[in-house]
């Protein structure tokens, strides 16, 4: 072999062997554990004249007949759509250790 042909052979192995680590590490950033336990949360959304509303729901909205949006819009509950969450605190960065004392 050429000593040109010998070095395209390493640059292509190269090549491949990035692509096959850089892949790995990818999938690796789907599949984290989560460390700590989840926070449940329910989400409340409408559509009214082509705009979205959406917020957390909270103990006032659960209380109440009706679900007040930031802008002070009030919307009845038969009005809105809910929807389960779970909120992760690893995912943002925040340590939560996994046997607290009561």
């Amino acid at each position: 072999m050429k000593s040109s042909e010998t070095v395209n052979v390493i640059k292509a192995i190269g090549i491949v062997v990035l692509f096959f680590f850089g892949c790995i590490y990818a999938l690796s950033l789907f599949d984290k554990k989560h460390t700590g336990p989840g926070v449940d949360y329910t989400v409340v959304y409408t559509t009214i004249n082509v705009r979205l509303y959406e917020k957390e729901a909270t103990s006032e909205d659960f209380s109440s007949g009706f679900v007040t949006f930031e802008d002070g819009t009030r919307v009845s509950w038969s009005d809105v759509k809910s929807k389960k969450m779970k909120f992760y605190p690893d995912e943002m960065g925040i340590n939560v250790p996994t046997n607290t004392p009561q």
